[in-house]
């Protein structure tokens, strides 16, 4: 199921979206840093930018790519994940817990690229 992020939000590019969500889920507190570092004029974060971002603010467990010849739509991911994750789909960073996802856009036709799973706090 999708849920709309907080409308606080809204101006922020995804990289900064998506971890936001998963921070104010995972620790019940507000999250409010500077935009990551690598970020360009047009919202566009390189995945290994985001990979920094995520790890200076989330606990991450394990981080796996996905080959081209390997990616499944976001909706076959949900299908079977149990877990809090950061995930890349094409060209869009978005939180996920278990079967839910919080994102602005109905992403679940999207190829997953990256998944960083989070560790439990």
């Amino acid at each position: 199921m999708r849920f709309t992020p907080d409308e606080k939000f809204l101006e922020f590019p995804c990289s900064y979206v998506g971890t936001g969500c998963a921070y104010e889920d995972i620790y019940q507190m507000p999250f409010a840093p500077d935009l990551p570092e690598g970020l360009r004029e047009d919202g566009y974060l390189s995945l290994d930018g985001e990979d920094k971002f995520l790890r200076k603010f989330l606990p991450v467990r394990k981080k796996q790519y996905f080959r081209r010849n390997e990616r499944i739509p976001l909706r076959e991911f949900l299908a079977t994940n149990t877990e809090k994750c950061a995930v890349c789909v094409y060209g869009h960073f978005i939180y996920v817990s278990g079967h839910d996802y919080w994102s602005y856009f109905d992403n679940e036709d999207d190829m997953v690229v990256c998944v960083w799973y989070l560790k439990e706090i």
